[in-house]
């Protein structure tokens, strides 16, 4: 069962979700009318819906924006003068959900800039493994729970407020930020480098061999000297990944 998904996905469950994945995989196989989770696995690699399926319901996408808001402190402080001198500033979500983080990323850089008064270009990329998280991170909406740690100036400049309560996100800033399906289990061949990446809360559903095969996916994808964000409940200690420790969830590319 967990075998599973971790060949799916390289998410590894321990022996206290077993409850959890029985009864949820479970459900799949009696959707789609599986006999076993042999059939299941050999489908998951066919059909993109049903992997969407059995990715969200054994994951958590709870988000808001700017979670963890020190990171974006040192986005503003440290990352954006460090690569400003650049056309373009560059930046990976990966395991982006529901849009939260790229979204507060683009704001935090484009906010960054205006202050230093820079005319350098935003482009996130925002991957996930789920394509249902995708499509709503694609249309922008959200509950106004999710910008309860967003100033009213920048809620009034990023975000448009909708008759039915919801928050959209101003076109403006979602042609910054460009959305695409991704298996961190998977290789990935980048032409062009980022100044940083953010995985925050990604990694704490791997074990260690798919943690170092996803953080050397990070350290190709990086400029030299460029940054990577992980989560403060995560680590990437004794990972034999060349990544210089700045301070709590915070590393340098040597």
């Amino acid at each position: 069962m967990r075998s599973v998904v971790y060949q799916a996905a390289g998410i590894y469950l321990g022996d206290e979700k077993k409850a959890l994945i029985v009864s949820r995989l479970n459900k799949h196989l009696n959707e789609y009318h599986l006999k076993d989770y042999g059939e299941l696995l050999k489908l998951l690699g066919k059909d993109k819906k049903l992997f969407s399926k059995v990715i969200n319901s054994i994951s958590t996408n709870v988000t808001y924006f700017f979670r963890e808001n020190d990171h974006f402190d040192f986005i503003a402080d440290t990352i954006v003068p460090e690569a400003a001198a650049n056309e373009t500033i560059k930046v990976w979500s990966a395991g982006c959900s529901t849009g939260e983080e790229p979204y507060s990323a683009a704001i935090c850089i484009s906010e960054a800039l205006r202050k230093l008064k820079l005319n350098a270009g935003v482009k996130i990329l925002a991957t996930d493994i789920s394509t249902d998280v995708i499509k709503k991170a694609q249309i922008g909406l959200y509950k106004p729970e999710a910008i309860k740690d967003v100033s009213k100036n920048l809620i009034n400049r990023y975000f448009d407020k909708e008759n039915n309560g919801m928050i959209r996100v101003k076109n403006f800033l979602k042609q910054m930020v460009s959305f695409r399906f991704f298996n961190l289990k998977d290789d990935i061949d980048l032409h062009k480098k980022f100044d940083l990446v953010l995985c925050r809360n990604v990694m704490i559903y791997f074990d260690k061999k798919m943690r170092n095969h996803v953080l050397d996916i990070f350290y190709k994808a990086l400029k030299p000297e460029g940054h990577l964000l992980i989560g403060h409940s995560e680590s990437i200690y004794n990972s034999g990944i060349n990544f210089e420790f700045i301070k709590s969830a915070t590393y340098k590319k040597r």
